[in-house]
């Protein structure tokens, strides 16, 4: 159900917000959406969200999105608070290695702004075909309203795809920008104030 205009305190400030569907703290600060339990129930389908240690790209273990069937999309989100990063240049990088048959994966920077139901949307990469491991690179100025982070993977369709290596960090004015925050005021982030950190967490998906 869709909650808006909805005003939440969270840790000295709020934002608008839309209830979350189910999901399931798997390992730290991430979040699945709908949770492997819900799938298992409902599709009698293996976990499709699950960490690997067959297939990674550095240290024990990636995350792992492996979809048999055409069903709902699967999501994987973490939220932190932006406050320490407003007005300052910020790059969030990663790999990721993917095999569709029918299907796509995507990666996704999102902001959420305080006191409003106000979205930046940071930047988006669609992952379809089968690749090895690639690097994904996104560097925007952080707006001055910022409130909330959504880093956002997601599959839809058959394959599965993995990703690994993630990193979040402020960045000098030399390194070039890759995406202008575009705002969008239609509705706030898709994201439980619980699920909320104060910094990034597990961005290498190591427990």
């Amino acid at each position: 159900m869709k909650l808006s205009k909805v005003v939440y305190v969270f840790v000295a400030f709020a934002f608008s917000v839309n209830a979350a569907r189910a999901d399931e703290d798997f390992i730290s600060g991430w979040h699945t959406s709908p949770n492997n339990t819900v799938l298992r129930l409902r599709y009698q389908s293996v976990p499709f969200v699950s960490l690997a240690d067959d297939i990674v790209h550095g240290g024990k273990h990636s995350l792992r999105i492996s979809r048999e069937i055409k069903v709902m999309p699967t999501r994987v989100q973490q939220a932190f608070i932006a406050s320490s990063f407003k007005g300052k240049r910020v790059q969030f990088s990663g790999y990721a290695r993917r095999k569709f048959t029918d299907g796509f994966a995507h990666i996704a920077l999102k902001i959420g702004v305080v006191d409003d139901d106000v979205t930046y949307h940071c930047g988006f990469l669609k992952l379809t075909d089968e690749t090895d491991w690639e690097r994904f690179n996104f560097v925007i100025d952080v707006p001055n309203d910022a409130g909330v982070f959504l880093i956002q993977i997601g599959s839809e369709g058959k394959g599965v795809v993995w990703f690994d290596d993630f990193e979040f960090a402020v960045v000098s004015g030399d390194v070039e920008i890759t995406d202008q925050p575009r705002r969008d005021g239609r509705r706030g982030l898709t994201v439980s104030p619980t699920q909320i950190g104060n910094a990034p967490r597990a961005l290498n998906f190591e427990k």
